[in-house]
């Protein structure tokens, strides 16, 4: 998935996960909320979710 200019809590509404318990790295270190991710980054997306 391109990923390029974009949010990380833009993101995740974009794939519909809950923000509530998780925890977004770029390239290894956590990412804030209102980073703005390239293409090039390791982008990883953990945690529970929400019920």
């Amino acid at each position: 998935m391109k990923i390029n200019s974009i949010s990380v809590s833009d993101l995740l509404k974009k794939l519909e996960i809950p923000v509530f318990m998780v925890i977004v790295t770029r390239n290894g270190r956590v990412a804030g909320e209102h980073e703005i991710l390239a293409d090039e980054d390791n982008v990883q997306i953990s945690g529970m979710g929400c019920c």
